[in-house]
């Protein structure tokens, strides 16, 4: 009931707001804790809401469905597209971007290839190498960086390493 050039949107400290169209906001903390949005104006009595502010957990790497290091079979190798950040077991649904990852393939021990990926899918420049597989191959996928909602820098995260079969 009460005009939208009215309303008064005041936020804690640690939460910033930004009107996207009309009546819809998105609100962004910059820090965890508690954090209250109060919503004011006209003949509108003040209601202060309080939110508590988490931040996301560290995801976990995926190829696939394997989420560990172990052996994999050439062909469901192949078949990945690139690895994935998974958020697991979190209240909070919200989805946390691969910023990078680098693909090392060691072949009898010796390194046949080394490349850095963007993003989660693989590159059009790594493709050929996940194709390159071959039983006893070893591919490490190493320095895996993820970036989530609220990140000002992206994180990494531990390795994974396969040896086909």
């Amino acid at each position: 009931g009460v005009p939208e050039a009215d309303v008064r949107i005041e936020t804690s400290d640690n939460l910033t707001i930004k009107k996207d169209r009309n009546l819809y906001y998105t609100v962004r903390a910059s820090s965890p804790g508690e954090g209250s949005i109060t919503v004011s104006g006209g003949n509108l009595k003040p209601a202060t809401f309080r939110y508590r502010v988490k931040r996301f957990p560290d995801t976990v790497p995926r190829l696939g469905a394997r989420y560990r290091s172990g052996t994999i079979g050439n062909g469901e190798f192949k078949a990945q597209g690139g690895i994935a950040a998974v958020i697991e077991s979190f209240d909070i649904c919200g989805n946390c971007e691969m910023v990078s990852y680098n693909v090392v393939h060691l072949r009898n021990g010796q390194l046949l290839t080394e490349i850095t990926n963007k993003g989660a899918r693989y590159e059009t420049a790594v493709q050929p190498i996940i194709n390159a597989a071959r039983p006893g191959d070893t591919y490490i996928f190493e320095e895996l960086r993820f970036r989530c909602p609220g990140d000002s820098v992206a994180r990494a995260l531990e390795s994974l390493t396969f040896v086909i079969k």
